[in-house]
């Protein structure tokens, strides 16, 4: 008896706590994009008491973007529509009550959602090896050698370019190569071409061409192929330069300056470069003589 009691008491206060929301009254509406007024479907639809803000009832819209929340109660409530993609909104100042239990909210609009960013930096990099028909093209990268070595120690790193201890470079297992500055002969080419690579800084170069089937506006009678050093352009308005030094162990330094001025169509550029390189050698002779007398 006293069990059936409790049961009877505990379905008292659980039809009672889902029946306080239950009454007459009936909202509908439709929810539609701001853009071009077509319908959302399945849309979040939640009803808020205002005194408070807690959750009433909730729905979604159908394919139509129609929504329907019957048999509420009387009071003051609010709708908030929200959809992946879209701004929420919110309707304010649902009245139901007696002389008017049906609230019709109509087209309820929503329009697309942003992000405000203040800035975006798109980086890009060109690839570091380019082929072409006629030559092979090896831009400048950032590592180290780049910028801290020598055009020397830079041309060890390109594939089909050897060089030997002495700095003297080779390609495809020859020594009769024409080095080029800018697609011109260079007075600097003259003939300790390796003294001059290892004293180039690599930070002056730009990309590096390789021509192994050179045509015959180079004149390559009698070589094994062509180096075409690009040098970087300095475009900066005025007066500038910039300065660089670097050390090494066992007595290994260079530096180089480089200074630019530029007006309107008038560019002047000069550079200087310094490095020591201590390489210590060491060789045996040994020599036997036979006195046949």
């Amino acid at each position: 008896m006293h069990k059936f009691i409790i049961i009877l008491l505990f379905l008292f206060i659980v039809t009672g706590a889902f029946g306080e929301n239950k009454g007459p009254c009936k909202i509908t509406g439709v929810i539609v994009t701001k853009s071009n007024g077509s319908p959302v479907e399945y849309a979040s639809i939640q009803l808020l008491r205002v005194t408070d803000k807690s959750l009433v009832e909730g729905t979604i819209s159908d394919t139509k973007g129609g929504f329907s929340i019957n048999d509420m109660a009387f009071g003051d409530y609010s709708l908030v529509v929200s959809f992946i993609g879209l701004e929420q909104v919110e309707v304010m100042n649902i009245h139901l009550t007696k002389e008017h239990p049906t609230f019709i909210a109509g087209k309820i609009s929503l329009e697309p959602s942003s992000v405000q960013v203040q800035e975006v930096t798109v980086e890009g990099k060109h690839s570091t090896y380019t082929q072409s028909i006629d030559k092979k093209v090896f831009s400048i990268g950032d590592d180290l050698t780049s910028t801290a070595g020598s055009v020397s120690e830079l041309m060890q790193n390109i594939p089909s370019l050897q060089v030997d201890i002495e700095g003297n470079v080779s390609l495809r297992g020859s020594e009769n190569v024409q080095i080029l500055i800018n697609g011109k002969p260079s007075a600097l080419m003259g003939k300790n071409k390796a003294e001059v690579l290892q004293q180039l800084p690599a930070s002056s170069i730009e990309r590096i061409e390789i021509i192994t089937n050179p045509s015959a506006k180079y004149k390559p009678d009698g070589t094994a192929g062509i180096i075409n050093l690009i040098l970087k352009k300095e475009r900066k308005d005025g007066f500038n330069g910039t300065f660089t030094g670097n050390a090494g162990n066992k007595e290994r330094y260079n530096s180089s300056l480089a200074v630019n001025y530029h007006s309107g169509k008038v560019n002047l550029f000069g550079r200087y470069g310094f490095r020591l390189d201590r390489r210590d050698r060491y060789s045996k002779d040994d020599r036997l003589k036979i006195d046949t007398l």
